[in-house]
């Protein structure tokens, strides 16, 4: 069975303060990556600013691409964030409410980040990005060029649905190996079945997207297993649960959005108790998430 390789955290909350905050506790508790969700301009200034205050974890921005005509100043800030992190940066482009023209917007800036035309002129992106490509994904149904799919396990949902198409481009840049190396040159994979009846991105995605309710159901399901053995069922089966989606939908990263008013502690226990199991071996995945539960439970004995 497909393990994830990478395990990250989303945050949603607006204050840049709480997502900073975040992405300390991600990178002290040796997640992989930090995304900034929010409006365009403010998730790039964001994601600057988490820059500097993380030294390895990777940042990605997930961007709406609202405003076509933006498209040369989000290539300018994106360039930007790559110099601020050493390299670091990465790039999530949602397309779930995008229009009719999103896919056109979305192909102008993957394409033209390091020149771009502009009213008949090719202006050059000052800097251009550290890295030679910017790792890309795409989250929503339609295939990018050049960024790999996300498969989204929504929140009221029992299984992946497909929330992405696996781009046909030239570059699966979006599943960046466990070093942050972008995969330049790996297809993503072919375009979605239509009505694929295992809810699984045909072709294989490079992430897996869990929604906010479903990683707040699954801190409280680590809470209800700490004090005794008694909900340690129900958290396997709902780790299961994402261990197959990965699977399905052959995912390298699994993205896990934090819910609303998160703390250090529950990116601690989603990093401790729930990525380890994540990134395990079938054969190693129920005893490994067993033996962390007894060890915090016995940490928590000596307090």
């Amino acid at each position: 069975m497909r393990t994830a390789g990478r395990v990250l955290l989303a945050g949603t909350d607006v204050e840049v303060s709480a997502q900073l905050a975040l992405a300390r506790a991600a990178e002290a508790h040796g997640l992989d990556g930090f995304w900034v969700g929010g409006p365009d301009s403010y998730a790039t200034t964001a994601a600057a600013a988490i820059a500097a205050a993380t030294g390895y974890i990777r940042i990605g921005v997930l961007l709406r691409l609202a405003a076509p005509g933006d498209v040369l100043r989000l290539a300018e800030d994106l360039a930007v964030l790559d110099h601020c992190s050493g390299g670091r940066a990465e790039l999530c482009l949602d397309g779930r409410s995008g229009g009719a023209g999103w896919v056109a917007v979305a192909r102008r800036l993957l394409t033209n980040l390091r020149s771009c035309p502009v009213d008949g002129r090719e202006l050059a992106v000052t800097p251009g990005p550290l890295q030679p490509t910017i790792p890309a994904l795409v989250l929503g149904p339609a295939a990018v060029p050049g960024a790999g799919a996300v498969a989204e396990l929504d929140d009221g949902q029992a299984g992946a649905a497909v929330a992405g198409s696996p781009a046909a481009g030239d570059a699966a840049a979006g599943g960046a190996a466990a070093d942050g190396a972008a995969a330049d040159g790996a297809a993503a994979g072919g375009a979605a079945a239509d009505g694929a009846a295992d809810g699984a991105v045909a072709g294989g995605a490079a992430a897996l997207w869990v929604g906010a309710e479903r990683t707040a159901s699954l801190l409280a399901g680590i809470r209800a297993a700490l004090p005794d053995a008694g909900g340690v069922d129900d958290l396997a089966g709902a780790v299961r649960e994402l261990r197959d989606a990965v699977a399905r939908n052959g995912a390298r990263d699994v993205v896990l959005t934090a819910p609303a008013g998160a703390a250090d502690d529950d990116v601690a226990l989603l990093a401790t108790v729930v990525a380890p199991v994540l990134r395990a071996a079938d054969e190693e995945a129920p005893d490994l998430l067993l033996d962390t539960l007894t060890f915090r439970r016995a940490a928590a004995a000596f307090r």
